[in-house]
C-alpha cells in the first residue's frame, strides 16, 4: 500500500474520531455553568468583559458565515461531513453561550444583529478572497481562523476568575481544540500535497493574517483595551502565533518554518 493510501485512511479515521468526541461530549448551555451565580466584579472588570464577550460573541457569528459555504464543498465526504455539522452546531452553541452571559451581565439582551468590529470583518473578507485561490486555501484559512479563536479562548480562560465565564470558557476551549484538529485533519487529507504552487499560496495567507494580528493599530482598539484591563493583549498575541506555529508545524513541519518567518 502506498505512503498516501495509509495516510487517506489514518486521517479519514482521525475525522471519525473527532466527530464521535463531539458527541460524547456534547454540553448544554443551560447546565454548564451554575447561572445562578452572582457576578460579582469591579465596574472596570465589568467593562472589559462586556466588551470581550460582546467581541467574541460576533466573531462565533462571523466564522460560522466565512467557514461555512468553503467548508461545504467538502460534504460529500462522509466523516469529514458529519464533523462539519457538529462543527457548526458548536459554533452557534457558542455565540449563544457568550449572548446568555451577556445578558446576564448587562441586563440587557444582546442585539438581534450583531456587529463585529470593522477591522474583524475586513480580515475575515480578506481571508476569504484569499483562499478562493484554491481548495487547499479554504481549508488552510479554517486552519487559521480555527487556531486565532482557540489560541485567544485559551489566553482568556488562563485570566478571567469570575466564576460562571470561566465554566463557559472551559467547555467551550473542549469544542475549539476539536475544531482546530478537524480543520488540521481535513488540509493533511486533502491538501498537504509538497507542492511549490502550495508553499507560495501558504504564504499569501500567513501574510494576510500577520497583517491582522501585529497590526499596530490593533492595539489602541477597544477589544485589545479590554483584554489589557485583565491580562496583556501584546501577551495574548503572542499566544495566538505561538499556537499558529505549533499547529501548522503538524501539520507539515515546512508550513510551520514558513508561520515562523512570516509571523
Amino acid at each position: 500500500m502506498r505512503d498516501k493510501e495509509v495516510s487517506y485512511f489514518t486521517y479519514d479515521q482521525e475525522l471519525q474520531n473527532l466527530y464521535l468526541d463531539s458527541q460524547e461530549n456534547r454540553w448544554n448551555v443551560e447546565t454548564a455553568t451554575d447561572w445562578s451565580l452572582p457576578i460579582q466584579v469591579g465596574d472596570d472588570e465589568k467593562e472589559a468583559l462586556k466588551v470581550i464577550v460582546h467581541h467574541a460573541a460576533c466573531n462565533e457569528h462571523l466564522s460560522l458565515q466565512s467557514l461555512g459555504p468553503g467548508l461545504a464543498r467538502y460534504i460529500q465526504h462522509y466523516n469529514l461531513s458529519h464533523c462539519i455539522s457538529a462543527f457548526t452546531e458548536e459554533e452557534a452553541r457558542h455565540a449563544y453561550a457568550f449572548g446568555k452571559y451577556f445578558e446576564k451581565l448587562t441586563d440587557r439582551k444582546l442585539p438581534q444583529l450583531l456587529k463585529p468590529e470593522a477591522e474583524d470583518i475586513a480580515i475575515f473578507k480578506k481571508l476569504n478572497k484569499a483562499s478562493l485561490i484554491s481548495p487547499g486555501g479554504v481549508a488552510l484559512v479554517a486552519v487559521l481562523i480555527e487556531t486565532v479563536g482557540c489560541s485567544t479562548f485559551e489566553y482568556l480562560y488562563s485570566k478571567i476568575t469570575e466564576p460562571v465565564l470561566s465554566r463557559l470558557l472551559g467547555a467551550i476551549l473542549t469544542d475549539e481544540k476539536r475544531h482546530v484538529r478537524i480543520c488540521s485533519t481535513a488540509y493533511k487529507l486533502f491538501h498537504n500535497t509538497g507542492s511549490s504552487y502550495e508553499a507560495r499560496r501558504n504564504r499569501i495567507i500567513l501574510t494576510i493574517a500577520r497583517q491582522h494580528l501585529y497590526r499596530e493599530e490593533r492595539f489602541e482598539s477597544k477589544y485589545f483595551k479590554a483584554v489589557d484591563k485583565i491580562g496583556s493583549s501584546r501577551e495574548m498575541v503572542d499566544h495566538v502565533k505561538a499556537r499558529i506555529c505549533s499547529v501548522l508545524s503538524d501539520i507539515d513541519p515546512e508550513l510551520g518554518k514558513t508561520a515562523k518567518a512570516v509571523l
